[in-house]
């Protein structure tokens, strides 16, 4: 008796891997990439079994192993992304030229005139908003964690960040017309 019941809140394998080439494309609309989207499928197809047990209604199987695949696929882009950003602490500690020793000078010549530029610009941003840039990329702390250094609530914290990247852009904007 009890073997039948866990057999029918059991995840079988080989229908979640039917989906396989299918959620392989859904994963590569968000990652970009063939590779890095069949490990999101493995990743999801690993989620989907150890949480098979919260799925309400099992004949909705695909739709909810496809939520899976995309969330998945979103946090591993999300975390790719993270990878490429580079604190002004670390620039300045390895040196600027070492952060992208594998490109092609050109680009690495490009991203230290950006580097330079943006610095430069930091000069002309209002006391408050120099302030929460330079916690955020500089010291590299989270929001939380500015709102807790600077004693204000995090949704200002978060505010300050918007408004400060908001008015680099535009100054560097009104700099590149110049």
């Amino acid at each position: 008796m009890e073997a039948v019941a866990m057999k029918e809140t059991s995840l079988d394998i080989n229908h979640l891997f039917s989906y396989y080439q299918e959620m392989v494309y859904v994963a590569k609309r968000v990652v970009y990439d063939y590779q890095k989207a069949e490990d999101v499928v493995q990743d999801a197809l690993m989620k989907a079994m150890r949480s098979y047990q919260h799925l309400k209604e099992p004949e909705k199987l695909k739709a909810w192993f496809r939520t899976i695949v995309i969330r998945t696929a979103i946090d591993t882009y999300r975390k790719e992304k993270k990878k490429e950003l580079v604190s002004f602490e670390a620039l300045t500690e390895q040196g600027i030229e070492l952060c992208y020793c594998d490109d092609t000078v050109e680009r690495s010549v490009t991203f230290q005139c950006m580097y330079q530029e943006v610095h430069n610009l930091l000069d002309d941003l209002s006391p408050k908003l120099k302030e929460v840039i330079t916690l955020k990329y500089e010291d590299d702390l989270s929001d939380q964690q500015i709102a807790d250094t600077l004693d204000i609530s995090l949704s200002a914290a978060k505010t300050r960040i918007h408004r400060a990247r908001k008015q680099l852009a535009s100054l560097r904007e009104a700099s590149a017309c110049l």
